[in-house]
């Protein structure tokens, strides 16, 4: 007499883990927009179109572009309230790996509760870019002030460092 054999029992299978950017939907849409915003900035020559139809004179297009490369980037399309001027930038130190570090004093000068993406550079004597790094905030209440640091990665050489904003982004918290 032979046995019968059975087919073994499935086993159970493990609940599939959601994709990595479904996990993580905020830093997604922060980067999606940085990505967006940069792409239309460069795009664009970093310069509103509106801004050149404006200009009268060739050496008031010439100051006002100037002044424009200067501008750090925002997708933000509030022209009177721009997100720059909530941005205050301390003197640059370095921490004990060598990487710089800037204090970042950011005001919430809009009406809503606010969270906040900076991107800053940091520049050698020369003005030549040797490191990046950010400085985020949520829910910055309307007319608060926070503060915060941007660190880089990089380890930096000994000498004169200035820290410049890149990009500014500000957008109302969700539910506020």
């Amino acid at each position: 007499m032979t046995t019968p054999e059975y087919a073994a029992a499935p086993s159970p299978q493990e609940p599939k883990k959601k994709p990595w950017v479904r996990r993580h939907k905020f830093v997604t849409g922060v980067a999606g927009l940085a990505i967006v915003g940069g792409t239309i900035a460069a795009a664009s020559g970093g310069e509103p179109a509106e801004a050149e139809s404006k200009a009268s004179s060739s050496a008031a297009k010439s100051s006002e572009s100037d002044a424009k490369k200067d501008d750090p980037l925002s997708v933000s399309s509030n022209k009177t309230n721009k997100p720059k001027n909530d941005i205050d930038l301390g003197s640059v130190t370095t921490d004990s790996l060598g990487s710089a570090q800037v204090d970042v004093t950011i005001t919430n000068n809009s009406s809503k509760t606010s969270d906040y993406w900076v991107e800053v550079e940091f520049l050698d004597a020369n003005g030549k870019r040797i490191d990046t790094g950010v400085a985020s905030e949520n829910a910055v209440a309307a007319g608060q002030e926070v503060d915060t640091q941007a660190v880089g990665i990089e380890q930096v050489p000994d000498g004169t460092i200035t820290a410049k904003v890149l990009t500014v982004d500000r957008f109302a918290t969700a539910g506020s």
